[in-house]
């Protein structure tokens, strides 16, 4: 939980998710969000969490990757977080497990959501490491076939989720609008993913013809 003793960073802009769920808790809570137009590097992020003893991060796969490789990466140099969130895409157990090793004062919190649902799950249970949780409260998910079959626990498809919330869809771009929510309310995410018989989810890889790397999205061609 974010209190206003909290010294937030995110490198997400405001059209990631990410980047609009800090601006609110920076809002919401009085609380300091570190800002910076300078591109990601692991030796910059370091830099940030000594000057300003950030205490609650945001990174994407790709930055935790990098982030865990460098050698400048240590216990010390990451004392004062206390919650690491990673979102954005599927992340490696392995990756994971390094960064929890290096926070000494600190969990790691993996998460899931998206621009056009919001938050969906979080997860800080070391008990199912790659999990990005349960559902939040309000939000329901499916897994579904190419069919738009409901899947059973452990089987992958797509996940399509309904919080209740009204989407007005993509600026100019009503096709690409009623392609991703149908006429229920069901956003279809792109994502492929499962839950397991304990109603974890998973995230396994992206459905859609998107190229993901180091936190942002590429479209061929």
């Amino acid at each position: 939980c974010v209190t206003s003793e909290d010294v937030i960073f995110s490198n997400s802009s405001l059209d990631w998710v990410s980047g609009v769920v800090f601006t609110l808790l920076s809002t919401t809570k009085s609380c300091k969000r570190v800002i910076t137009n300078k591109p990601y590097s692991p030796e910059y992020m370091i830099a940030l969490v000594k000057k300003h003893k950030l205490t609650y991060v945001f990174g994407a796969p790709g930055h935790v990757s990098a982030l865990v490789a460098c050698p400048e990466t240590t216990i010390d140099n990451l004392r004062s977080i206390r919650s690491f969130l990673v979102g954005g895409s599927c992340i490696s157990q392995s990756t994971l497990e390094k960064l929890r090793s290096l926070l000494e004062n600190g969990k790691v919190i993996n998460g899931y959501g998206c621009t056009e649902a919001g938050f969906i799950s979080l997860n800080s249970d070391e008990k199912y490491p790659t999990s990005v949780g349960k559902l939040a409260s309000g939000t329901k998910a499916r897994i579904v076939d190419d069919e738009g079959n409901n899947l059973t626990p452990n089987e992958i498809g797509e996940i399509l989720v309904n919080n209740g919330h009204i989407w007005s869809g993509y600026y100019g771009n009503p096709i690409e609008t009623r392609r991703v929510q149908d006429s229920d309310g069901w956003l279809h995410t792109g994502d492929l993913g499962y839950f397991d018989d304990k109603n974890m989810l998973y995230i396994v890889d992206r459905k859609k013809d998107i190229i993901k790397y180091d936190g942002m999205q590429y479209w061929p061609g």
